[in-house]
């Protein structure tokens, strides 16, 4: 019988994926804890901004910490840019040790320094390339990611070019490929992870059950969708297919009803991750965290999620003019904002209570002073995290 600690999550997403999560690290490492899971990997969206916190929150509760990063990935970057309908997948790639975190950082800064391009949404974004993936390999893990993965997604719609793609990445991780499974409800991830389980099968290769997690439970489901259907600045009709892409217990995992040893696979794992050996830059004291509290939270905060909220309700800009000017002037604006008879409709349904503290998660739900934590050894290494503008963003960014 699986035990609470025969399972770790090992495909979630933090507030590092900018704008396609509510998951904030601290809390994040406080859950796992409760749960009894031994470790947790952050594999946030081609972005490593959230290591540096998540190392340190993990260790200091006894939790192993996992860094990974979701890549885009392409079968050749050259055709993809020369490409106009752009299909891009996904991958995940886990460092196993400190050779492994040195090769992850430089897949993820060559993804953004010789692949960077703007969706046509206008979202900043990178791929990486099989070339690549494999001439990063040493100290990582790779798993076949969700159902939009490049090898479940090429397996079920019989894409000629699945046998090139899997042979490389096989040959070249070898034991440290795994194929990933899950269950969120959605009729074709069924659909391509039982094609996947087969094609496993009869290539002997490992299965991993994981939980594409973006946020901490059910009810957080709206709150993660208002954010993620306005992120271009309007509202959009991006969604989710259903409320499940939450962080599930062991026993939640378990009841998706999986082969048993794909559940110890992650453990498997588990026991592959080396210590990675961080150390502070020099004459840093010790990163302090706190929670946010109402006084840090400024009316600019609070009518940017007001924004989203309209945005996602479509309630005229007209109406709404009225109910800014009361915040602005109010003295309790989360009061206000939660109490105002402007949302009456939307509180009744929905509890503004519950959207407004997980939106304003995403942006600033810790405070932390200037230190940083830097992996040794690496200090050399450039660390564009992520683009902003036409600058790369060259060290770790605020936290």
């Amino acid at each position: 019988m699986l035990k609470r600690s025969d399972f770790i999550h090992l495909h979630t997403h933090s507030d590092g994926s900018l704008n396609d999560s509510i998951i904030t690290i601290p809390e994040l490492i406080q859950r796992v804890k409760n749960m009894g899971q031994k470790g947790i990997a952050i594999t946030d969206h081609n972005s490593m901004i959230n290591i540096p916190l998540l190392v340190e929150e993990a260790e200091q509760h006894n939790i192993k910490p996992i860094i990974g990063d979701e890549f885009y990935i392409v079968p050749d970057r050259e055709k993809f840019f020369s490409n106009k309908d752009r299909q891009r997948y996904h991958i995940i790639v886990v460092a196993k040790n400190n050779e492994g975190l040195k090769n992850l950082i430089r897949l993820n800064n060559d993804s953004w320094k010789t692949n960077y391009f703007k969706s046509r949404a206008g979202l900043n974004m990178s791929v990486i390339d099989i070339k690549q993936l494999v001439k990063y390999h040493k100290g990582n893990i790779v798993t076949s990611a969700c159902y939009y993965g490049i090898i479940p997604k090429l397996l079920y719609d019989n894409k000629k070019e699945l046998t090139m793609i899997y042979d490389a990445i096989k040959q070249t991780y070898k034991d440290d490929f795994y194929l990933e499974v899950a269950d969120h409800g959605v009729e074709e991830e069924t659909k391509v992870f039982k094609k996947l389980i087969e094609f496993g099968k009869k290539n002997n290769d490992k299965i991993i059950v994981t939980q594409d997690a973006h946020y901490f439970h059910r009810d957080q489901a709206l709150p993660h969708e208002v954010l993620i259907s306005t992120r271009f600045n309007y509202h959009s009709k991006f969604k989710y297919d259903t409320y499940e892409y939450y962080l599930k217990t062991s026993q939640e995992m378990y009841a998706l009803g999986f082969a048993e040893k794909y559940y110890k696979n992650t453990m498997e794992i588990y026991e592959k991750i080396e210590k990675y050996n961080l150390i502070k830059r020099k004459n840093s004291e010790k990163v302090s965290i706190s929670v946010i509290n109402e006084s840090k939270i400024t009316f600019l905060e609070l009518r940017k999620i007001a924004k989203k909220i309209i945005m996602y309700y479509n309630i005229p800009k007209t109406e709404w003019r009225e109910f800014i000017k009361g915040m602005k002037s109010a003295k309790n604006k989360i009061k206000f904002f939660q109490n105002s008879s402007f949302f009456e409709e939307i509180n009744e349904k929905y509890n503004l209570y519950k959207i407004i503290p997980a939106l304003l998660g995403v942006k600033n739900n810790i405070v932390a002073d200037e230190n940083r934590v830097i992996p040794q050894s690496l200090e050399n290494i450039n660390f564009p995290i992520m683009r902003k503008g036409n600058s790369f963003i060259t060290q770790w960014p605020s936290l």
